[in-house]
């Protein structure tokens, strides 16, 4: 159970981590949601985002970044 609690902690840490950059990184991400495939609608009631194209684009980027991981580690 202590394994597990490690795991919790590097978890949270890696996290914070990426907050901070993406804190620090606001003015370079501007283009992230405002890619061709994100919808946006707003009216008087209501507001609806999908980002189907950064999605896209996260996917892609993380399963690379994965792997390169995975390979490294075999």
């Amino acid at each position: 159970m202590i394994h597990f609690g490690k795991v919790l902690i590097l978890i949270g840490v890696f996290l914070s981590l990426v907050g901070v950059v993406l804190i620090m990184s606001d003015e370079k991400l501007k283009w992230f949601g405002n890619l061709p495939l994100d919808f946006n609608y707003g009216s008087d009631k209501i507001r609806l985002f999908l980002p189907i194209g950064s999605m896209f684009v996260l996917s892609v980027l993380l399963s690379v970044l994965i792997n390169i991981i995975l390979k490294w580690l075999k």
